[in-house]
Protein backbone atom coordinates (compact mmCIF):
# COMPACT_ATOMS: atom_id res chain seq x y z
CA UNK A 1 0.00 0.00 0.00
CA UNK A 2 1.22 3.33 -0.95
CA UNK A 3 1.91 5.94 1.75
CA UNK A 4 0.43 9.61 1.00
CA UNK A 5 2.00 12.34 1.15
CA UNK A 6 1.74 14.44 3.85
CA UNK A 7 1.61 17.90 1.79
CA UNK A 8 -0.06 18.65 -1.56
CA UNK A 9 1.40 17.02 -4.82
CA UNK A 10 2.49 19.92 -7.05
CA UNK A 11 0.61 20.34 -10.24
CA UNK A 12 2.30 19.91 -13.32
CA UNK A 13 2.76 23.45 -15.31
CA UNK A 14 0.62 23.10 -18.74
CA UNK A 15 2.77 24.54 -21.61
CA UNK A 16 1.42 26.32 -24.29
CA UNK A 17 0.94 23.89 -27.12
CA UNK A 18 2.75 25.38 -30.58
CA UNK A 19 1.81 24.95 -33.98
CA UNK A 20 4.51 25.55 -36.67
CA UNK A 21 3.55 26.01 -40.07
CA UNK A 22 4.59 27.08 -43.63
CA UNK A 23 7.04 29.79 -43.38
CA UNK A 24 8.35 31.82 -46.48
CA UNK A 25 11.83 33.94 -47.11
CA UNK A 26 12.48 36.97 -49.36
CA UNK A 27 15.92 39.14 -48.97
CA UNK A 28 15.70 42.72 -50.12
CA UNK A 29 17.59 45.18 -48.91
CA UNK A 30 19.73 43.53 -46.86
CA UNK A 31 16.60 42.10 -44.76
CA UNK A 32 14.25 39.14 -44.89
CA UNK A 33 10.90 41.02 -45.38
CA UNK A 34 9.10 37.89 -45.51
CA UNK A 35 10.09 36.95 -41.89
CA UNK A 36 7.22 36.23 -39.52
CA UNK A 37 5.07 35.10 -42.73
CA UNK A 38 3.56 32.43 -41.26
CA UNK A 39 0.34 30.05 -43.15
CA UNK A 40 -1.47 27.31 -40.99
CA UNK A 41 -3.79 24.90 -43.22
CA UNK A 42 -7.55 23.53 -41.53
CA UNK A 43 -6.79 26.33 -38.94
CA UNK A 44 -10.66 25.92 -38.65
CA UNK A 45 -12.97 22.98 -39.17
CA UNK A 46 -15.54 22.55 -42.14
CA UNK A 47 -18.71 22.81 -39.45
CA UNK A 48 -16.61 26.10 -37.93
CA UNK A 49 -16.48 27.66 -41.44
CA UNK A 50 -20.33 26.50 -41.80
CA UNK A 51 -20.71 28.43 -38.59
CA UNK A 52 -19.33 31.61 -39.23
CA UNK A 53 -20.13 32.09 -42.76
CA UNK A 54 -24.22 31.61 -41.75
CA UNK A 55 -22.93 34.45 -39.18
CA UNK A 56 -21.61 36.83 -41.49
CA UNK A 57 -23.99 36.03 -44.11
CA UNK A 58 -26.53 37.29 -41.65
CA UNK A 59 -24.95 40.21 -40.36
CA UNK A 60 -24.70 41.18 -44.30
CA UNK A 61 -27.30 41.05 -44.78
CA UNK A 62 -28.67 43.32 -42.22
CA UNK A 63 -26.52 45.75 -42.96
CA UNK A 64 -27.66 46.31 -46.43
CA UNK A 65 -30.72 46.77 -44.85
CA UNK A 66 -29.64 49.22 -42.73
CA UNK A 67 -30.28 47.37 -39.96
CA UNK A 68 -26.74 47.52 -38.73
CA UNK A 69 -25.73 50.98 -38.83
CA UNK A 70 -22.60 52.32 -40.22
CA UNK A 71 -19.13 51.73 -39.60
CA UNK A 72 -20.40 48.04 -38.39
CA UNK A 73 -21.35 47.66 -42.17
CA UNK A 74 -19.75 49.71 -45.01
CA UNK A 75 -19.37 48.79 -48.80
CA UNK A 76 -16.42 50.27 -50.84
CA UNK A 77 -18.10 52.95 -52.99
CA UNK A 78 -16.71 55.91 -54.77
CA UNK A 79 -14.19 56.63 -57.57
CA UNK A 80 -11.23 54.90 -55.54
CA UNK A 81 -13.01 51.69 -55.67
CA UNK A 82 -12.59 51.38 -59.28
CA UNK A 83 -14.91 48.52 -59.50
CA UNK A 84 -14.30 47.08 -56.25
CA UNK A 85 -17.77 46.67 -54.13
CA UNK A 86 -16.48 44.33 -51.15
CA UNK A 87 -18.61 44.28 -48.13
CA UNK A 88 -17.11 45.09 -44.88
CA UNK A 89 -18.25 44.27 -41.31
CA UNK A 90 -16.25 45.76 -38.17
CA UNK A 91 -16.38 44.42 -34.30
CA UNK A 92 -14.65 45.48 -31.62
CA UNK A 93 -12.65 48.25 -32.73
CA UNK A 94 -13.43 50.32 -35.09
CA UNK A 95 -10.76 51.46 -38.10
CA UNK A 96 -11.02 54.50 -40.12
CA UNK A 97 -10.53 53.44 -43.31
CA UNK A 98 -10.59 57.76 -44.73
CA UNK A 99 -7.60 58.09 -42.29
CA UNK A 100 -5.78 54.61 -42.52
CA UNK A 101 -5.90 53.96 -38.78
CA UNK A 102 -7.71 53.75 -35.71
CA UNK A 103 -10.52 55.47 -35.31
CA UNK A 104 -12.67 56.34 -32.13
CA UNK A 105 -13.87 53.90 -29.77
CA UNK A 106 -17.18 52.59 -28.82
CA UNK A 107 -18.79 53.63 -32.99
CA UNK A 108 -18.67 49.38 -33.52
CA UNK A 109 -19.77 46.55 -31.04
CA UNK A 110 -17.56 44.45 -29.49
CA UNK A 111 -16.58 40.99 -30.37
CA UNK A 112 -19.55 39.08 -30.99
CA UNK A 113 -19.74 35.10 -29.09
CA UNK A 114 -18.99 33.41 -32.14
CA UNK A 115 -15.74 35.37 -32.92
CA UNK A 116 -14.24 35.34 -29.00
CA UNK A 117 -15.02 30.95 -29.78
CA UNK A 118 -12.54 31.66 -32.59
CA UNK A 119 -10.11 32.85 -31.10
CA UNK A 120 -9.76 31.05 -27.95
CA UNK A 121 -9.94 27.79 -30.56
CA UNK A 122 -6.96 29.54 -32.18
CA UNK A 123 -5.26 29.79 -28.91
CA UNK A 124 -5.96 26.55 -28.07
CA UNK A 125 -4.82 24.68 -31.23
CA UNK A 126 -1.37 26.60 -31.06
CA UNK A 127 -1.71 28.78 -34.14
CA UNK A 128 -1.47 32.37 -31.51
CA UNK A 129 -0.25 32.86 -28.40
CA UNK A 130 -2.81 34.14 -25.82
CA UNK A 131 -0.77 37.21 -25.14
CA UNK A 132 -2.01 38.56 -28.50
CA UNK A 133 -5.35 38.99 -27.37
CA UNK A 134 -7.31 39.79 -30.33
CA UNK A 135 -9.98 41.92 -29.49
CA UNK A 136 -11.28 43.72 -32.96
CA UNK A 137 -12.01 42.52 -36.34
CA UNK A 138 -12.28 43.63 -39.65
CA UNK A 139 -14.42 40.64 -42.13
CA UNK A 140 -14.16 41.65 -45.79
CA UNK A 141 -16.30 40.15 -48.05
CA UNK A 142 -15.48 39.48 -51.75
CA UNK A 143 -17.43 39.09 -55.11
CA UNK A 144 -15.44 37.83 -58.30
CA UNK A 145 -13.57 40.83 -59.12
CA UNK A 146 -12.87 42.69 -55.72
CA UNK A 147 -9.51 43.59 -54.23
CA UNK A 148 -7.55 44.90 -51.67
CA UNK A 149 -4.41 47.39 -52.12
CA UNK A 150 -1.30 47.02 -51.44
CA UNK A 151 -0.95 48.42 -47.59
CA UNK A 152 0.85 47.67 -44.16
CA UNK A 153 -1.55 47.95 -41.33
CA UNK A 154 -0.90 50.35 -39.01
CA UNK A 155 1.66 50.47 -36.44
CA UNK A 156 -0.53 51.11 -33.30
CA UNK A 157 -1.83 47.37 -34.12
CA UNK A 158 0.24 44.54 -32.39
CA UNK A 159 1.72 42.11 -34.40
CA UNK A 160 1.46 39.77 -35.67
CA UNK A 161 -1.70 40.34 -37.49
CA UNK A 162 -4.07 37.22 -38.45
CA UNK A 163 -6.10 36.35 -41.48
CA UNK A 164 -8.64 33.65 -41.84
CA UNK A 165 -9.14 32.78 -44.92
CA UNK A 166 -13.02 31.02 -46.29
CA UNK A 167 -15.24 30.17 -48.58
CA UNK A 168 -12.63 30.83 -51.52
CA UNK A 169 -8.99 30.19 -52.47
CA UNK A 170 -7.05 33.42 -53.65
CA UNK A 171 -3.09 34.49 -53.68
CA UNK A 172 -1.99 37.02 -50.95
CA UNK A 173 0.72 39.26 -52.70
CA UNK A 174 3.05 39.98 -49.98
CA UNK A 175 6.05 42.23 -50.36
CA UNK A 176 7.80 45.37 -50.74
CA UNK A 177 6.69 47.07 -54.13
CA UNK A 178 4.01 46.27 -56.16
CA UNK A 179 3.51 47.02 -60.60
CA UNK A 180 -0.05 47.43 -61.05
CA UNK A 181 -1.19 45.68 -63.94
CA UNK A 182 -4.87 47.37 -64.39
CA UNK A 183 -7.61 47.91 -61.93
CA UNK A 184 -7.85 46.06 -59.12
CA UNK A 185 -4.86 43.87 -60.31
CA UNK A 186 -1.05 44.02 -58.96
CA UNK A 187 2.28 41.95 -59.62
CA UNK A 188 5.11 42.00 -56.99
CA UNK A 189 8.56 43.50 -58.21
CA UNK A 190 9.65 42.87 -54.80
CA UNK A 191 7.53 39.98 -53.32
CA UNK A 192 5.67 36.76 -53.82
CA UNK A 193 2.05 35.15 -54.17
CA UNK A 194 1.03 33.34 -50.96
CA UNK A 195 -1.97 31.04 -51.80
CA UNK A 196 -4.58 30.96 -48.84
CA UNK A 197 -6.49 28.08 -49.30
CA UNK A 198 -9.91 27.64 -47.55
CA UNK A 199 -10.09 27.55 -43.78
CA UNK A 200 -6.24 28.65 -43.68
CA UNK A 201 -4.59 31.31 -40.96
CA UNK A 202 -2.15 33.80 -42.26
CA UNK A 203 -0.04 35.53 -39.34
CA UNK A 204 1.57 38.82 -40.94
CA UNK A 205 4.55 39.23 -38.09
CA UNK A 206 7.73 40.29 -37.88
CA UNK A 207 9.43 42.38 -41.06
CA UNK A 208 6.27 40.55 -43.12
CA UNK A 209 3.90 42.85 -40.95
CA UNK A 210 5.49 45.69 -40.79
CA UNK A 211 7.59 46.18 -43.41
CA UNK A 212 6.60 44.45 -46.80
CA UNK A 213 2.99 45.46 -47.96
CA UNK A 214 0.79 42.98 -48.47
CA UNK A 215 -2.86 42.85 -51.15
CA UNK A 216 -5.26 40.76 -52.90
CA UNK A 217 -5.32 41.23 -56.44
CA UNK A 218 -9.25 40.57 -58.15
CA UNK A 219 -10.65 37.97 -56.25
CA UNK A 220 -11.71 34.78 -58.88
CA UNK A 221 -14.56 34.35 -57.11
CA UNK A 222 -16.41 35.00 -53.63
CA UNK A 223 -14.00 34.88 -50.68
CA UNK A 224 -14.49 35.84 -46.98
CA UNK A 225 -11.96 37.36 -44.77
CA UNK A 226 -11.49 37.70 -40.87
CA UNK A 227 -8.50 39.70 -39.75
CA UNK A 228 -7.80 39.96 -36.14
CA UNK A 229 -6.20 42.75 -34.66
CA UNK A 230 -5.83 43.97 -30.85
CA UNK A 231 -6.55 47.26 -30.59
CA UNK A 232 -4.32 50.05 -29.43
CA UNK A 233 -4.27 51.07 -25.84
CA UNK A 234 -7.47 53.75 -24.91
CA UNK A 235 -4.83 56.63 -24.20
CA UNK A 236 -3.37 55.70 -27.88
CA UNK A 237 -3.37 58.92 -30.07
CA UNK A 238 -1.86 59.21 -34.03
CA UNK A 239 1.49 60.51 -34.10
CA UNK A 240 1.39 64.34 -35.46
CA UNK A 241 3.13 62.98 -38.53
CA UNK A 242 0.01 60.41 -39.37
CA UNK A 243 -2.45 63.08 -39.29
CA UNK A 244 -4.31 64.11 -42.36
CA UNK A 245 -6.79 66.15 -43.51
CA UNK A 246 -9.47 67.67 -40.65
CA UNK A 247 -6.54 67.17 -37.58
CA UNK A 248 -5.00 70.11 -36.68
CA UNK A 249 -2.01 71.20 -38.46
CA UNK A 250 -1.85 68.55 -40.68
CA UNK A 251 -0.68 68.13 -44.43
CA UNK A 252 -4.23 67.88 -46.99
CA UNK A 253 -5.31 64.50 -47.69
CA UNK A 254 -7.59 63.53 -51.00
CA UNK A 255 -10.43 62.62 -49.63
CA UNK A 256 -11.84 59.03 -50.83
CA UNK A 257 -15.62 59.33 -53.30
CA UNK A 258 -17.99 58.62 -50.39
CA UNK A 259 -16.07 60.62 -47.72
CA UNK A 260 -16.81 63.81 -50.14
CA UNK A 261 -20.31 62.59 -50.43
CA UNK A 262 -20.87 62.85 -46.72
CA UNK A 263 -19.06 66.61 -46.61
CA UNK A 264 -21.69 67.61 -49.47
CA UNK A 265 -24.51 66.26 -47.59
CA UNK A 266 -23.49 68.00 -44.45
CA UNK A 267 -22.75 71.23 -45.75
CA UNK A 268 -26.50 70.66 -47.36
CA UNK A 269 -28.22 70.48 -43.95
CA UNK A 270 -25.86 73.39 -42.83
Amino acid sequence: MTKASGGRGKRKRQKTKTTTGETFSLRANNEDILEGLVLHRDAVSVHEEAELLAFINDALARGRTGALRKPTYLKAEGARSRGNRREMLQYGGFFDFNRARPGRRGLVPPLPAILERLVANLVKRGYIDQALGPDSCIINSYVQGDCIPPHTDHAAYARPILTLSLLGEEPMLVGASFRNVRACCWEPTIGRAVLLPRRSLLLLGGKSGSVAKHCVSACGGPRVSITLRRQPLEDWRPDVTALVSGDAGAKRKSLSGSAKRRKKRAKMRK
